[in-house]
């Protein structure tokens, strides 16, 4: 999970561990791509505004590298614009910052994961 407040990091980590799911939180763009060059992970959830860069750049950055984990984009800012630029730069899915948004993430986790599961099957 690319986020830079640690408060979301924290809810996301308590509402997303009742699935055994295990989150290495970065709080930079840079912290990201050392971790995510290290090693692999199942799916991203990556936030559009960072310290060091914006969600998009980064996207841009980790696709160069990695085309097949799925991202899932997440912003508090519920832009149509952006929403269609990141589904068109490589990410998986996009998730808005809004009501239910734990609930919502988790429900899209797991689809992503699913889908992931099945292409990587064929």
């Amino acid at each position: 999970m690319v986020e830079d407040n640690v408060d979301h990091i924290e809810l996301c980590m308590e509402y997303l561990s009742t699935n055994d799911f295990y989150i290495d939180p970065a709080k930079s763009g840079k912290e990201a791509l050392m971790k995510l060059k290290a090693s692999r992970y199942d799916i991203i959830v990556l936030d559009y505004r960072l310290p060091d860069a914006t969600g998009a750049q980064l996207l841009k950055q980790i696709r160069s590298f990695d085309q097949s984990t799925p991202i899932i984009f997440v912003t508090a800012m519920d832009d149509p614009d952006i929403s269609f630029q990141v589904l068109k730069s490589g990410a998986s899915d996009y998730v808005p910052k809004t009501f239910q948004y734990y609930e919502k993430l988790k429900d899209r986790i797991l689809e992503n994961l699913e889908h992931h599961n099945k292409m990587k099957q064929v």
